[in-house]
């Protein structure tokens, strides 16, 4: 691969993360994580550590953009702190826990039960009643913690920020309006994200045989340059998040649910589409 395709595919993608994670208060891992699973294997990089370094440097990514993200709605006052803090510490405890048993496991089967888990949930999503209508959860704190910890869990072991998962939770079971679960979310997967990439970095360190520019399974060649664009675009995000309004953001993060859901069990590579 030429490296000049390497660097604008890079970009790009940083450019579609960025956006997406303003505008949806996801991470991006699901785009993150195969495209460059995809580079890492074109240079020869043996597949297993392949995907662990794709998982780490995605949470990498994840964790600056979602900081931009969250300073953008804090200062539009949709963050609700109590909520965030409260299943931001349980899904820090659940990232260090995700990653250290993606280090030891396959997650093929897990990736399977988690895209259905995702069907299933954006199917609930879909069918559900407006805000006015649930029940009010946030006050439960077994249920915020538990929550936040399996959310955690998810994206530690997948390299993913876990708002695919978290976002239905706010809004089904917690109960927040669509621009308050943006906005939290966006806050909880710092906590996430941070929990994620501190086992990935201690167990990376002692690897041998790195690609070049490597620390630990995080590549800082592909997270610089993911950077470089996903940050500014995440506050056009936060823009166009406020401009939007809540049904048709519902809609949109729907369909992310089901592509995202659809590719984990694998059906795009059944078809031949991958």
């Amino acid at each position: 691969m030429e490296f000049l395709t390497y660097i604008v595919l890079l970009l790009l993608t940083g450019c579609i993360v960025g956006f997406m994670s303003g505008l949806l208060g996801v991470g991006g891992g699901f785009l993150m994580v195969p495209i460059q699973y995809f580079l890492l294997t074109a240079i020869g990089l043996d597949s297993s550590l392949a995907l662990r370094m794709a998982f780490a440097t995605s949470l990498a990514a994840i964790l600056p953009t979602a900081i931009s993200g969250t300073i953008g709605h804090y200062n539009k006052h949709v963050v609700n702190k109590r909520i965030a803090i409260l299943m931001g510490l349980s899904s820090l405890f659940g990232g260090l826990c995700g990653a250290f048993v993606s280090t030891q496991l396959s997650a093929s089967y897990l990736k399977v039960i988690f895209g259905l888990l995702l069907l299933i949930v954006a199917t609930k999503l879909f069918f559900s009643q407006t805000n006015n209508e649930k029940e009010n959860l946030n006050d439960n704190f077994l249920i915020l913690l538990f929550s936040g910890f399996a959310v955690g869990l998810l994206s530690g072991l997948l390299g993913i920020g876990g708002g695919v998962v978290m976002i239905p939770i706010l809004s089904l079971v917690v109960g927040l309006n669509m621009r308050e679960v943006v906005g939290t979310n966006s806050a909880i997967m710092i906590f996430s994200a941070t929990g994620g990439l501190i086992t990935y970095l201690y167990m990376g360190l002692s690897l041998q045989n790195l690609p070049e520019y490597s620390l630990g399974y995080i590549n800082i060649l592909q997270l610089g340059l993911i950077l470089i664009t996903s940050i500014p675009l995440s506050q056009l995000g936060v823009y166009m998040s406020h401009k939007i309004s809540s049904d048709k953001i519902k809609f949109i993060f729907i369909v992310l649910i089901y592509y995202v859901g659809l590719k984990m069990i694998g059906l795009f590579e059944f078809l031949g589409l991958s």
